[in-house]
């Protein structure tokens, strides 16, 4: 994972993108403890062209660097990543707020566990729930953010 995270933050500093942040159970996992997941959420500000988001900049690079494609999943180092533009304004925000956290001898932006709760609330599977009782259980939260997030979002979760 620490090779994958690496040509990341080589796309990065690259300019191949302004700017990435890991969610999805990866991200989790940051903030709990490991469980089983197939790939690596990589949320990006993408390109729009004509309307249009355009994600082959990023394709044309990782090609030129002989990686490969399987399904939606790039395949970089050995892991599935899936590059997924920000797509509204709960996931802007929480990119645009995201932390820096270690992950061996990188520095690795995060979403904070209050906004991978609020994305697992708006996304509603069952895998999400079982995010957000992992984190609520294991992770500091900050619950005035949490609780503002949801509010000005409109979400709305019961703990069972």
């Amino acid at each position: 994972m620490e090779k994958t995270l690496k040509v990341i933050n080589d796309m990065k500093l690259a300019g191949i993108i302004k700017d990435y942040a890991v969610g999805g159970s990866i991200g989790t996992m940051f903030y709990t403890e490991s469980f089983h997941t197939k790939d690596l959420d990589i949320f990006v500000y993408p390109k729009i062209v004509a309307g249009l988001i355009r994600l082959d900049e990023i394709h044309n690079y990782l090609k030129s660097k002989g990686y490969r494609w399987e399904g939606q999943y790039v395949i970089i180092k050995g892991v599935p990543v899936d590059f997924i533009p920000v797509y509204d304004e709960l996931t802007q925000e929480a990119l645009k707020k995201s932390v820096i956290k270690a992950f061996g001898n990188l520095k690795v932006k995060v979403f904070r566990p209050e906004y991978l709760i609020a994305i697992a609330i708006k996304t509603g599977r069952e895998q999400d729930s079982i995010k957000i009782i992992r984190i609520t259980k294991e992770a500091s939260l900050n619950k005035n953010l949490l609780f503002d997030i949801l509010k000005r979002y409109n979400l709305k979760y019961e703990l069972k």
